[in-house]
C-alpha cells in the first residue's frame, strides 16, 4: 500500500493520534522544573568550583541582595528616615542573616590614644548645619564613602546577606514588599545575584 493511500485511509486516526500525542506533551509542561543556578550547571569535580567553594566557607558566599535608594541628596530626613525603616523591617525577615546600611556601618576614629568606635550615622540630623557636619563626617569614613554611599550623595545602599537555607524567590518577593510598605518620593532599584537568579526563573516560566 503506498502512503498516501495509507494516509487516505486512515486520515481520522492520524489527525487524531496527531492531537493526542500533541496534547500529551504539551501538558508535561506544568511539570517542568526549571534551575536558574548556572553553578549547578558546573562539573563538581572542576578545580575552580572546588576552590570557590573552600573561599565561600572561609569568608561567606555570594549571598548578598543590594537595595540601592536613590535621592537628590540620601542625607535628607525624609531619606534617611526611609532607609532606616526599611533597613530595620529587612532584619525581621527570615532568611536574611544580617543587613549593612549607614545605620550598621562603623565611623573608627582615634582619641586621646583610644580607638573609638561610633555608628556611620547615630542620628538622622534635624537642620542643614547638622546635615553637612554627616556629610564632612561620612567622605571621611572609607568604610562608607563610596561604599555605601555613592560619591555625589545622590545614592545609598542597603547590603542584605541571606542566610543559606533561604529561597531566592520567596526572599525576593518579602524585599519588594517591604520596599512597597515603607514608600517614600526616592527611587529604590534591587540587584545581586539571588535576585538575577529569582528574575531568570519568573521569567523563564512566563516565557514557558
Amino acid at each position: 500500500m503506498r502512503t498516501g493511500s495509507f494516509i487516505v485511509k486512515y486520515r481520522w486516526w492520524i489527525i487524531f493520534l496527531s492531537f493526542m500525542a500533541a496534547g500529551f506533551f504539551g501538558l508535561q509542561i506544568f511539570r517542568a522544573e526549571i534551575n536558574p543556578d548556572l553553578e549547578s550547571y558546573i562539573y563538581e569535580g572542576m578545580p575552580s568550583r572546588i576552590n570557590t567553594g573552600i573561599i565561600e566557607e572561609i569568608f561567606g558566599g555570594d549571598e548578598m541582595i543590594l537595595i540601592i535608594i536613590e535621592s537628590e541628596d540620601v542625607l535628607n530626613r525624609e531619606t534617611l528616615s526611609r532607609v532606616r525603616s526599611i533597613n530595620k523591617e529587612l532584619k525581621k525577615l527570615k532568611g536574611i542573616d544580617e543587613t549593612l546600611s549607614l545605620f550598621d556601618a562603623k565611623r573608627i576614629k582615634g582619641e586621646d590614644g583610644a580607638m573609638i568606635v561610633d555608628p556611620a550615622v547615630s542620628s538622622i540630623p534635624e537642620t542643614q548645619e547638622n546635615r553637612e557636619d554627616l556629610r564632612k563626617e561620612i567622605s571621611g569614613n572609607k568604610l562608607v564613602y563610596k561604599v555605601l554611599v555613592s560619591e555625589d550623595f545622590t545614592r545609598t545602599a542597603i547590603i542584605a546577606t541571606l542566610e543559606p537555607e533561604a529561597l531566592d524567590e520567596d526572599i525576593i518577593f518579602a524585599i519588594q514588599e517591604v520596599i512597597e510598605q515603607v514608600p517614600g518620593e526616592e527611587n529604590t532599584f534591587i540587584g545581586g545575584l539571588p535576585y538575577i537568579i529569582a528574575k531568570v526563573a519568573i521569567e523563564m516560566a512566563r516565557e514557558i
